[in-house]
């Protein structure tokens, strides 16, 4: 609950939501380092996937925990599950949603470049991916980093992942 400040959890339960939140850690490490170990990492032999893809794998196994509890607690709703992500989390929930059509709602709060921003379509200030794959590299696939520059041989853009979304409700903050 560390993230949840205590006005929050009141308002959500008081209106009849519950919250559940998960250590996404667990699914992949977050450190700015290119080991790809630890998570989903150690159960592949050279994983092709980025810490987002796992995160997101693990909204996956929430909503499947969630539907088991639902079998047995009629305060859960497995067929209205929302999620919420702030940057990082919000690329993730942006991802989770688009795979899993169980996810019913997206709130993503400022998830920029990666997330809802366009890799192709840039305005003066946006952060590019070059930007972000100087740091936070280990976030995306290992072969992302050969667009840097080149974005416009991108096979899509970010409105197709947004698109993959709908029609279910979807609120972007950036």
């Amino acid at each position: 609950w560390r993230y949840l400040t205590d006005e929050v959890l009141d308002f959500a339960t008081h209106h009849g939501f519950a919250v559940a939140q998960f250590n996404r850690t667990l699914f992949a490490p977050d450190r700015y380092a290119d080991s790809r170990r630890g998570g989903l990492y150690d159960l592949f032999n050279a994983p092709a996937f980025g810490a987002i893809s796992a995160w997101a794998w693990g909204y996956r196994c929430a909503v499947d925990a969630l539907e088991q509890i639902a079998g047995s607690d009629q305060r859960i709703n497995a067929d209205r599950i929302g999620v919420v992500g702030h940057s990082r989390g919000g690329k993730t929930v942006l991802l989770a949603a688009a795979v899993d059509r169980r996810i019913g709602a997206v709130v993503s709060n400022c998830s920029g470049c990666g997330g809802a921003g366009s890799h192709k379509i840039l305005t003066p200030g946006c952060e590019r991916l070059a930007d972000i794959l100087k740091t936070m590299h280990y976030w995306f696939g290992p072969d992302l980093p050969k667009y840097i520059g080149r974005e416009d041989e991108l096979a899509f853009d970010q409105h197709v992942l947004l698109a993959a979304i709908a029609p279910r409700p979807l609120l972007l903050a950036e």
